[in-house]
């Protein structure tokens, strides 16, 4: 499992987390983090999306290193800001190495994915992957994107998108967690902070 961290994160921030998910969901896999450098400051949003970006041709280099050289299936984790570079990276491979996923990847899962919800779209299209690898957890309370959406001029953010159907139309898998209440208090990265979302990703965790 390659996991990307999201906005606002330092490198040991994001690697505790990381070891923090794999520890309480008893993760059946070796656990991969690809860190791209986060300010860690919350002033810092557009610096970090410029970070992101440029991140996104390492990843592709650094999936692609897995995807070829480690056996075994691949789930591929974009939280927040980290599914900028995740979907970003999966568009920039080959066709060699485009195959190659398509026959190794499991699932991609964008968690409060904070991407505008055209260019996920745009993404979506570009990439070779059956569209129904992915799943999206979204919450309509996240207050975090509903910042980064006054941020961006209003635009619609694909982890808090008020249609989950026009998501599903896409041909996604969309895991509505609006309205869970015992994780974190702005509600950006309820699978991995509500003891109840904990047990149900521990019991479904692919082996």
């Amino acid at each position: 499992m390659i996991f990307v961290h999201g906005y606002n994160n330092s490198f040991i921030e994001s690697i505790y987390r990381y070891a923090q998910i794999a520890h309480d969901t008893d993760l059946p896999a070796a656990a991969i983090q690809f860190s791209w450098a986060s300010a860690g400051e919350p002033s810092a949003y557009l610096a970090d999306r410029d970070s992101a970006l440029i991140s996104r041709y390492a990843l592709a280099e650094v999936i692609d290193a897995v995807s070829a050289e480690i056996p075994g299936r691949l789930v591929l984790v974009g939280h927040s800001m980290g599914a900028l570079p995740l979907m970003e990276a999966l568009t920039l491979l080959d066709e060699v190495a485009q195959a190659r996923l398509a026959a190794r990847v499991l699932e991609i899962v964008l968690v409060s994915p904070d991407l505008d919800s055209d260019l996920f779209a745009t993404q979506l299209g570009r990439t070779s992957l059956p569209p129904a690898r992915f799943a999206v957890a979204i919450n309509r309370d996240d207050r975090l994107l509903g910042l980064s959406s006054f941020l961006s001029g209003g635009r619609e953010r694909v982890g808090n998108k008020p249609d989950a159907a026009a998501l599903s139309a896409l041909g996604v898998r969309v895991l509505d967690i609006s309205g869970v209440s015992d994780g974190d208090g702005p509600g950006h990265f309820l699978p991995a902070t509500s003891p109840t979302l904990l047990e149900v990703f521990r019991t479904r965790a692919p082996s």
